[in-house]
């Protein structure tokens, strides 16, 4: 499966337009490409996997072992990635 051109340049300038600061958005970034290649080696477009269950699974197999608290970042940025997508239509 090709993985979807996501043009992260327009995601973060859509962040930053929506206030996020620039240490947000490098969180932000890492996480939703962290998450894109799970979709990508799952066999899913990450497009289509942009939903709070498959970010929660993604927490549950990746984000594991780590302090609980670490699953926020994680689902924010998917969230945010979602946002940014569809703005981008």
């Amino acid at each position: 499966m090709t993985p979807p051109l996501i043009d992260w340049g327009r995601v973060a300038e859509i962040w930053r337009a929506s206030g996020r600061a620039d240490g947000t958005i490098t969180v932000y970034t890492r996480n939703a490409r962290r998450f894109v290649d799970y979709c990508t080696a799952h066999g899913s477009s990450p497009l289509t996997c942009l939903s709070r269950r498959a970010a929660e699974q993604f927490v549950a197999r990746e984000v594991r072992g780590r302090a609980a608290d670490s699953s926020r970042p994680v689902l924010a940025a998917v969230r945010a990635l979602s946002c940014a997508l569809s703005v981008l239509g």
